[in-house]
């Protein structure tokens, strides 16, 4: 158990500015060890993030760029109105 503790201090020392919550459960076989990190995009900003998160986001960022140049082409048209009252 100790190495495992070792493990998350070692994890919590590469991240110093940021925030965690570790949770250890060590009465069952195997151990849990549930470690939630948090950052704050206002300290600063996207550089925090883990690389594999800022991976994924540019990914995404791409994907929701092209739908929104896709949707901006789309022509869109005009509702169909009927002026005839009666």
């Amino acid at each position: 158990m100790d190495q495992a503790l070792r493990g998350v201090k070692y994890v919590m020392s590469l991240l110093p500015d940021m925030g965690f919550e570790f949770r250890p459960i060590f009465n069952a076989n195997p151990i849990e060890l549930h470690l939630k990190i948090w950052w704050s995009e206002e300290e600063g900003g996207e550089g925090l993030l883990p690389t594999l998160v800022r991976e994924k986001l540019a990914k995404i960022e791409k994907q929701l760029a092209e739908i929104s140049h896709g949707v901006g082409d789309t022509q869109i048209p005009k509702p169909v109105t009927d002026d005839r009252t009666g």
